[in-house]
């Protein structure tokens, strides 16, 4: 995302300090990562390995627009188990798991009502905990910590040092971030995609908030337009200060909002008021939702179906189309056979199973291609008139003639792709050794065509 700078000379500061929010998350990471809040010191002075570590939870592939979900490939998330002892002892914070579904270990948070639905990335943080699990305790109390403390003149600065909750923020809430992308203006050929987002976090205290940002304005000797909506109050730059960005906070929230094009600045008060009125906000039935009921330290969820059917114009990035398809396979295939790669042969797109208009994204019509699941995994490479894959063994499809064929009945080829048609030549090396398939030949092939 791009860094929404005021488009005035020595504003930089200014404009740094609306992005302050998502540097103290950066923080808040790096120290969480550093170790796990469940090592105990065991006799001897050494340290057991974590018996309690969150995953970090990581999800994909749903859209949610209007508030309604859509398949698409999606694992859920479920707690690891405990990871057994090391030695010499690691500490290991957090842990990574894409697994089959699973009801909600817990409740939604609270805040999550406000994310909206049609968000291409969410990012969430349980700050509280990774604060634990950094150590931030014994930070607090080390003699470096403590010698710089004691040259901070800010009292309220120092006592958000040593509590955090002090700032007004309920760091036992998560935190999230939210990412939005659209494709530039259609008369703007050189245009770049326009990226659009916030972040969220529950608010303990609201008085104690407006306090800690009354200090952090003043402390830069920016200039804050204030306002109010219904139930919350805002801080915006000035009038004059062309940067889209606002921030506002109630009694149960903070909230954020930001944009890419410097021409959003007339929509970023509705932006902030359609968030704490929670307009579209996220389906409690959708995967991102099902995803922040897990238990995590860090969790993201990315809108990946979204994203990969995104077809932009190489000229200046200007979204052409976008198209979903049901490839008929399931998730969770053992040996990747529901991930597939497109081939573009001069103005199609072959995406098994079907063939798109490059330009346009139209399906092509009398594509003849057999929809039924072939037998095998691998992937399809291409030639100017053919598609060679694995089904069962070696074969190919006939682009002129729109049939499959077998290129031969005797070895298969390897699990990616591994048919490679090149110099006139169809060419098989050995990549099925390692399987237990039962093939007559394994061994690297060449072929010549026939006709």
């Amino acid at each position: 995302m791009q860094i929404p700078r005021l488009y005035k000379a020595g504003r930089s500061a200014h404009a740094f300090i609306w992005w302050l929010p998502v540097a103290m998350l950066t923080a808040v990471l790096w120290m969480g990562c550093n170790k796990s809040a469940d090592e105990t010191k065991q006799a001897g002075g050494e340290s057991s390995a974590p018996t309690t570590a969150q995953p970090v939870a990581v999800a994909n592939n749903e859209a949610t627009k209007g508030g309604e979900t859509t398949a698409g490939l999606v694992p859920n998330v479920e707690e690891t188990s405990a990871p057994t002892a090391l030695e010499p002892p690691v500490a290991i914070p957090v842990a990574v798991t894409l697994v089959a579904k699973k009801a909600p270990a817990q409740p939604l948070p609270a805040n999550a009502k406000y994310l909206p639905s049609d968000s291409h990335v969410i990012f969430s943080v349980n700050v509280g905990q990774m604060l634990k699990k950094g150590g931030y305790k014994e930070l607090l109390e080390s003699p470096i910590f403590e010698a710089m403390a004691s040259e901070l003149d800010d009292e309220l600065l120092q006592a958000i040092i040593k509590d955090p909750a002090a700032s007004g923020i309920d760091i036992a809430q998560p935190i999230h971030i939210y990412v939005k992308v659209a494709a530039p203006a259609a008369d703007d050929p050189f245009g770049e995609p326009v990226f659009s987002g916030g972040l969220v976090a529950s608010v303990k205290n609201a008085d104690a908030l407006e306090t800690a940002l009354n200090k952090l304005f003043a402390s830069v000797g920016a200039d804050v337009k204030r306002g109010k909506g219904e139930g919350y109050k805002s801080m915006m730059p000035p009038d004059g200060e062309e940067a889209p960005v606002a921030m506002g906070y109630s009694k149960d929230a903070f909230i954020l909002v930001v944009d890419s094009n410097p021409e959003a600045v007339a929509k970023i008060p509705g932006q902030l008021a359609d968030r704490f009125a929670g307009k579209k906000a996220l389906a409690k039935d959708s995967k991102a939702a099902v995803l922040l009921q897990s238990k995590y330290d860090v969790a993201a969820w990315m809108d990946y179906e979204s994203f990969m059917n995104m077809a932009f114009d190489a000229a200046g990035g200007r979204r052409l189309w976008a198209r979903s398809q049901d490839t008929g396979l399931k998730t969770g295939g053992n040996h990747g056979e529901q991930d597939h790669r497109h081939a573009v042969i001069g103005k199609v797109l072959y995406a098994e199973p079907f063939a798109y208009d490059v330009r346009t994204g139209k399906p092509v019509s009398g594509w003849k291609w057999n929809k039924t699941k072939r037998g095998g995994c691998g992937n399809v490479s291409a030639s100017l008139s053919n598609l060679f894959f694995r089904d069962g063994t070696a074969s190919f499809f006939d682009l002129s003639r729109g049939v499959h064929d077998k290129v031969t009945d005797i070895s298969r080829p390897g699990c990616w792709i591994n048919m490679i048609p090149a110099g006139g030549l169809l060419l098989i090396p050995e990549g099925s050794s390692g399987c237990t398939c039962n093939y007559a030949v394994q061994g690297s092939m060449a072929f010549v065509p026939s006709r």
